[in-house]
């Protein structure tokens, strides 16, 4: 079972959707953030389900659709996966945003 870490850039980006879709309908807003923590756990079971990220030459940066939005992670070990960023499918590519590769966060234990 993999761990999976949120960044705080993908943290407030599940904050904006979520205050988004809550103008018009508090509980799609809720459903709509309750999908992005289930695919997660999904992620953690099974890291590599999404496919990679088109835009981003590398096997380690992957995504999940989710809905409208792209919930784009990678693979820092085996056992870990960050999900970097959310983003509305229909907007622009967030170059710049979403770092190659995986970064070794090897911890001590």
């Amino acid at each position: 079972m993999a761990e999976v870490i949120f960044t705080a850039e993908a943290l407030r980006g599940i904050e904006e959707v979520h205050a988004y879709i809550a103008q018009d309908s508090q509980r799609y807003a809720d459903v709509q953030v309750q999908r992005f923590y289930d695919a997660a756990a999904q992620l953690a079971g099974f890291p590599k389900s999404g496919h990679p990220v088109p835009e981003v030459k590398s096997l380690h940066v992957r995504e999940l659709t989710i809905g409208n939005y792209r919930m784009m992670y990678r693979l820092l070990e085996p056992d870990i996966v960050e999900v970097m960023i959310i983003h509305h499918a229909k907007r622009r590519f967030p170059s710049g945003r979403i770092p190659p590769g995986p970064v070794s966060t090897r911890r001590k234990r």
